[in-house]
């Protein structure tokens, strides 16, 4: 069922067969990865949660799942228990450190804003460059991609909005719609040389990646600018 995308029937096969035999690893984990598949957060982890008392390789796998889902702190946690098991290691190391720096994105763009901040509150454009440049920090393209998209539903004719969303998708290697958003951004262009450059440096660097050489050509014949 899972194979052929029946989603509804495998999650009633697997119930109905956890529910007769609770204890069975197979069934629970195929379930999990089932609601994994589903995106269907809350089962996912309440599932990861109990096969994690059961054996550490679900205790790495449930880090990465509250990661997906942006619980940064619980995911930390849960590296901090697998240090004291399994002994310190460079991998959970660096984990921490990536989780730290996105829970600090996350939580400085959900802080209200400060007295003393309220000025930025009069000029939204200037939150959300601070919100790019804090996603960009933390090399969050994913989470980059998702904002802005938000941003480009109120700002649908900001040339810059369209070129991050472009070097974004560069980035995820999703090459194909980065050159659509770039092309974009260059439709709402207005009288701005160096994003203008930046604009067609993203360009080559998408159209290189699809192999696509009389486009490089085009575009590296239209930068004026030296790197």
């Amino acid at each position: 069922h899972i194979a052929l995308k029946r989603y509804a029937q495998a999650e009633h096969h697997l119930k109905s067969a956890v529910e007769k035999d609770p204890g069975n690893l197979w069934y629970l984990d195929a379930l999990y990865n089932l609601y994994k598949i589903q995106n269907n957060e809350l089962e996912a982890i309440r599932l990861g949660e109990q096969l994690a008392q059961k054996h550490y390789r679900y205790k790495e796998n449930l880090v990465q799942l509250y990661a997906r889902y942006q619980n940064y702190k619980e995911a930390i946690r849960l590296l901090d228990e697998l240090d004291q098991t399994l002994g310190a290691s460079t991998q959970r190391k660096q984990q921490r450190i990536r989780y730290t720096m996105l829970m600090n994105v996350k939580d400085n763009a959900e802080k209200p804003v400060a007295e003393e901040d309220k000025e930025k509150q009069h000029n939204p454009l200037d939150a959300i460059q601070a919100r790019i440049d804090g996603y960009q920090n933390a090399s969050d393209y994913n989470g980059m991609l998702v904002y802005i998209n938000e941003v480009l539903e109120t700002y649908p004719s900001q040339s810059k909005f369209y070129y991050v969303k472009g070097k974004t998708l560069n980035r995820l290697e999703k090459h194909t719609e980065a050159a659509a958003a770039l092309e974009t951004a260059l439709d709402f262009l207005v009288d701005d040389p160096a994003l203008e450059d930046t604009i067609y440096r993203e360009l080559v660097a998408a159209y290189k990646a699809l192999g696509k050489t009389e486009k490089v050509r085009e575009y590296s014949k239209k930068i004026k600018s030296n790197p």
